[in-house]
């Protein structure tokens, strides 16, 4: 039983095709070191598509629309709305510099605001 990068598909013949299990349980009695520094069990792809803020507006004073003021314009503003990314955690954001996630850490939160401006 060598020590190299290759013997650590050991501990991972237990797993049936697709066996979603994020972490295999390996042999305690082999000589395999499975958790080492140089595999990429543990990798993720962090990068991602985000979607940070987007706003709407309508003016009914332009459309034809007869008000009685001056300028009336709806308008609808999101933020944070959506995220495309093959990352397994809550957010890539949260990625700390050292490349680690460990799950810590506020998720940006989404949200949308509705409003009316009036001009008089």
């Amino acid at each position: 039983m060598n020590n190299n990068i290759n013997s650590v598909k050991e501990i991972t013949f237990w797993e049936r095709k697709q066996d979603l299990a994020d972490y295999p349980v390996y042999n305690p009695w082999s000589p395999v070191v499975p958790y080492r520094l140089e595999q990429d069990l543990f990798l993720d792809n962090a990068s991602y598509l985000k979607l940070r803020s987007v706003s709407l507006a309508y003016d009914l004073s332009r459309g034809g629309t007869r008000t009685a003021f001056r300028n009336c314009t709806l308008y609808i503003t999101g933020t944070n709305l959506l995220t495309i990314s093959p990352f397994k955690g809550d957010d890539p954001e949260l990625v700390n510099y050292n490349g680690i996630y460990n799950g810590y850490g506020l998720l940006n939160p989404k949200s949308l605001i509705l409003g009316i401006r009036l001009g008089f």
